[in-house]
């Protein structure tokens, strides 16, 4: 919740807390999702070099429980498996990196454990990725396979982030308009309750 307010030192501080806690009673599921949030909260603040580092992190705490046929939780281990390998590749796109293996794994993952939470930053990121290369059909396409299942599930917040690169994708093709109307729904969608109960990172996008 802090990290989505774009507090930097609070949010830092509440997920440490809880990593330290979690290894001190040997919860490796448990601090396998807490490196799964760390790598989210890298994500929304840009920190793209830390999300990476706490993305394999949770990629190696998933692999590592998947692997164990004695684990009571398989299909938890598959998610943290899931979204290390998300927030992995999404990492390094932004960097302008090869990232798309491992997000054509998580969305893999996602679908057949029917885990819309990261499906759905899959197909964005996957959109991310051809507006970078200019293939902006082809980010259309990742998009429009987000919008039911986003409204559906009522997860305005992944939306949020759609309709900001969908205004990219818009502009890219020299449809202001569109561009505007897209940017207009995001920052809707982001102002949530109001300051400070915001999506930060939204939010900026949107202004931009």
């Amino acid at each position: 919740g802090l990290a989505h307010r774009g507090e930097v030192e609070l949010s830092e501080t509440a997920l440490q807390r809880s990593l330290r806690i979690f290894q001190k009673k040997f919860a490796e599921q448990a601090e396998g999702v807490v490196h799964a949030f760390l790598a989210q909260r890298g994500l929304w603040l840009g920190l793209y070099d830390e999300a990476l580092n706490s993305a394999n992190k949770a990629i190696e705490i998933g692999e590592k429980l998947k692997s164990d046929e004695n684990h009571a939780d398989l299909h938890g281990a598959v998610k943290i498996l899931t979204a290390g390998l998300r927030m992995k590749g999404e990492a390094l796109i932004l960097q302008d990196k090869e990232g798309e293996e491992f997000l054509q794994m998580a969305l893999t993952y996602a679908r057949e454990i029917e885990f819309v939470e990261e499906e759905l930053p899959a197909l964005r990121a996957l959109a991310l990725k051809a507006l970078k290369q200019n293939e902006l059909d082809e980010a259309r396409n990742y998009l429009k396979q987000t919008w039911h299942l986003a409204e559906r599930g009522q997860f305005l917040l992944y939306n949020a982030d759609s309709y900001n690169i969908l205004a990219r994708v818009e502009m890219a093709d020299g449809n202001r308009e569109k561009a505007v109307e897209a940017a207009t729904k995001a920052f809707e969608l982001s102002i949530c309750d109001g300051v400070p109960f915001a999506y930060q990172r939204g939010l900026e996008d949107a202004r931009g």
